[in-house]
């Protein structure tokens, strides 16, 4: 009555002191009780070890929640020493009495092989049986293995079903995952609009990867009115959780002036954090802010050094204008041969300018043995792809007039800029 407020005025003070009378008759929900009041510091002073001594009290008188409490101390070491093999065993206990939160408990401590054997199988087994019991962290952990195909056969299907499951009971991971599906039209048909729906229900649980996911939507246009303004605020505010991804796409947005004022300052400070946190897009971008001077003071160096960092991840756009520092000699040696090598890298992976400037070094012997045939080849591969100085080259090779440019050593073509990063 104290606690809920029901007949008497609520204190926390007397329903602790009634609590404490109540237990001489052994009751275990009195003891869940003076247990969750002394974790919280509820009416009595906060101390961990007496909560644990009161979750051992009920959990020796049977009660489910008491044993999984105490076996959380035990992982936790909160009120008692740290024991990854006594939390199972409270576990176990606390899932035959049929808690559904200890039998995800029991699958994570699987997953994760603390206190038991690593077997991702038998966390499956423990998920679903929690999932079957209607716990929604288990539902959405059963899903996660279906759609990774952990523990068991992967199946988009199954792992809807699950997140479904587990969202209509407002949990926000696997309503995040669930939009996730429905954008990629996986084990349920594609849908912009129904992947909107639940990422909004996500990210207003602040869940951030809800958050960043309806600002694309909100970018693109896809599913929702298209609203710059609204993705950034999205953006904005998965980026206040830490995220990388976040903080690289706000950083767009500030340096398009799309949705926010254009400032290469926010842009500058947004990439630089996210290129901290080791997000490869954003150190290829902030690369080019040094080598431009975009809020910040020009320096080919610094640009060579994270270029470099984004290059050796395999971003093919940072591996082109680390060719073009080597080939021009900004910020590093000048080496026809490194030149070569980078934009061979990039071409492979689809860089258009890469691939023209593949063909042009083919064509003129830079870094490589001259030839014209697989310079044409390079030529051809940009041109596809909308190079307008790899078609013009390539014309000219097939028309049989090739012939010296005023800019001779030179991969670019007077009037065309460097490519942007997109």
């Amino acid at each position: 009555m104290y606690e809920t407020g029901t007949g008497a005025e609520v204190s926390d003070e007397k329903a602790a002191f009634y609590y404490m009378r109540a237990s001489k008759r052994g009751d275990p929900f009195v003891s869940l009780e003076l247990g969750n009041m002394y974790s919280a510091g509820r009416g009595v002073p906060k101390s961990l070890e007496k909560a644990a001594e009161w979750y051992r009290a009920g959990a020796g008188a049977g009660d489910g929640e008491c044993q999984a409490l105490l076996g959380y101390a035990y992982e936790t070491g909160s009120g008692v020493p740290q024991s990854y093999e006594d939390a199972m065993e409270w576990y176990l206990k606390s899932a035959g009495s049929g808690f559904g939160w200890a039998m995800g408990e029991i699958g994570q401590m699987y997953e994760t092989g603390r206190g038991a054997g690593k077997s991702y199988e038998e966390a499956a087994k423990w998920y679903h049986r929690g999932a079957e019991s209607g716990h929604a962290w288990s539902q959405f952990k059963l899903g996660y293995a279906y759609e990774k195909g952990r523990g068991v056969p992967r199946s988009f299907t199954d792992a809807a079903k699950w997140y479904m499951a587990s969202a209509n009971q407002g949990n926000a991971k696997a309503q995040a995952c669930l939009g996730v599906l429905y954008m990629n039209g996986q084990g349920v048909p594609k849908f912009y609009p129904e992947a909107a729906k639940w990422l909004r229900m996500a990210a207003d649980q602040g869940n951030s990867l809800g958050q960043w996911l309806l600002a694309d939507l909100y970018e693109t246009g896809q599913g929702v009115f298209q609203s710059y303004e609204e993705a950034a605020r999205l953006f904005s505010l998965a980026a206040e959780q830490g995220g990388a991804y976040p903080k690289y796409r706000l950083g767009k947005l500030y340096e398009a002036g799309n949705g926010v004022p254009k400032s290469y300052d926010e842009a500058f400070r947004l990439y630089s954090e996210a290129a901290e946190l080791g997000n490869t897009s954003a150190e290829a971008r902030l690369g080019y802010f040094y080598e431009r001077g975009l809020g910040t003071e020009q320096s080919p160096e610094t640009a060579a050094e994270w270029y470099s960092k984004a290059a050796e991840k395999g971003d093919s756009w940072a591996m082109m204008r680390l060719a073009d520092l080597y080939y021009f000699g900004k910020g590093v040696p000048k080496s026809y041969d490194e030149a070569f090598r980078l934009f061979s890298s990039s071409a492979e992976r689809g860089n258009s300018f890469a691939q023209y400037s593949l063909g042009y070094m083919y064509q003129h012997g830079q870094g490589t043995e001259k030839s014209d045939e697989l310079a044409a080849e390079w030529y051809s591969k940009a041109a596809d792809q909308g190079d307008e100085r790899a078609a013009a080259e390539l014309e000219k090779m097939r028309a049989g007039r090739s012939r010296a440019r005023s800019r001779s050593g030179l991969p670019f073509f007077p009037g065309f800029p460097l490519e942007s990063n997109t």
